[in-house]
């Protein structure tokens, strides 16, 4: 099979994948065998992208802005606007949500005097590489 270039693969995306690599949020892979035109597309979803699955076309190309109204304190909550637009199915959604209050930091709590403070990262062993799987 032989891999077709960016423009030969749009041929054989549907709308909603070229809106999501038009969007970068996923890349598409097509392959293709040369005697007899079968076809093969591979998905391969960003991982750091600021688009989401849309809720009405399923398609990656939900973007999400959050809009302070009213920042939160340690005195009480706050609230922000959320609007949700799709860029390809053009849905669209706005709502309010309560940003939690702030808590007050502890300068009593962060040392009581004489002791030491230790911090470790828990999980794995310093030789290996990464997760072990048990026999």
């Amino acid at each position: 099979m032989t891999r077709l270039d960016e423009a030969s693969d749009d041929a054989h995306l549907s709308k909603g994948e070229l809106a999501e690599e038009h969007v970068g949020s996923v890349d598409y892979d097509v392959w293709q065998c040369p005697s007899c035109g079968h076809h093969l597309t591979l998905r391969y979803p960003k991982w750091l992208t600021k688009y989401g699955s849309c809720t009405q076309c399923h398609n990656r190309t939900l973007l999400t802005t959050t809009t302070t109204i009213e920042a939160a304190t340690t005195s009480h909550d706050g609230s922000a606007r959320v609007t949700e637009t799709c860029g390809f199915c053009n849905y669209t959604t706005s709502y309010t949500k309560t940003l939690a209050r702030l808590s007050e930091s502890s300068s009593s709590s962060s040392s009581s005097g004489g002791g030491s403070s230790s911090s470790s990262f828990g999980g794995g062993s310093s030789g290996g590489g990464g997760a072990s799987r048990g026999c």
